[in-house]
């Protein structure tokens, strides 16, 4: 068997293991929360902390994109805005501190900064955004963001628990269902996200030469 070949199958295998470890992580911090906290995953659960964690890696690797890769960095500058917003939503808990719903402040303060981050990159958004969409990681993305976004929430309505359960309706299992589920979707993002980073981290030099303002002919202007 080739060496070349080998190495594939191996990485492939590697990948799996990875990928089931992370997803018995997931899995062992709601059984965690349920069996020895007895929080029921309330928003300061392990789960609850995992979920922002996630959250914060997935912020770090398409910053950490933008600042790697120049001729894209609007793309991953508005990529980075957007799950900084879902992480400011999923600390709601914080910032109800404030008052109820203040959370909406600060993320609109992102996304006005994100927006004007990537405006200020001429020509690094939607060439360089059809490229992801065109990586192998985007499919990871798009099924991780469907089941958080909606996945998990038909999933978790509660007409469909009442009908379930009846006079037992216990809003805890719900609530249990639909985080687990939504725990799930941003480790899929999140392990989609650091393939995709780590793909181009194995030569930098070559990636922003390539990537670089001018570099491409087919680079778009404007944004």
């Amino acid at each position: 068997m080739p060496k070349t070949m080998l190495s594939r199958l191996l990485a492939g295998l590697v990948t799996f293991l990875l990928t089931a470890i992370g997803l018995a992580l997931t899995a062992g911090l709601v059984l965690t929360d349920i069996l020895l906290l007895h929080n029921d995953l309330s928003e300061h659960s392990l789960t609850e902390g995992a979920q922002s964690a996630l959250l914060g890696g997935i912020v770090f690797l398409f910053g950490w994109c933008a600042w790697q890769r120049p001729g894209q960095r609007g793309c991953y500058l508005l990529m980075a805005g957007f799950f900084g917003c879902l992480l400011i939503r999923e600390s709601d808990a914080f910032f109800d501190q404030i008052y109820h719903g203040f959370w909406l402040i600060p993320a609109l303060v992102l996304a006005l900064a994100s927006l004007l981050a990537a405006r200020a990159h001429p020509g690094t958004v939607l060439e360089p955004l059809a490229e992801v969409m065109e990586s192998r990681a985007w499919m990871g993305l798009v099924i991780g963001m469907a089941i958080v976004l909606v996945f998990s929430r038909l999933l978790g309505m509660g007409m469909l628990w009442h009908a379930l359960m009846g006079e037992q309706f216990v809003r805890s299992v719900k609530n249990i269902v639909e985080e687990a589920t939504e725990s799930l979707g941003y480790f899929v993002v999140f392990f989609s996200s650091l393939s995709h980073a780590l793909r181009y981290a194995r030569h930098p030099r070559a990636v922003r030469q390539a990537t670089a303002p001018g570099a491409g002919a087919s680079q778009a202007p404007g944004i």
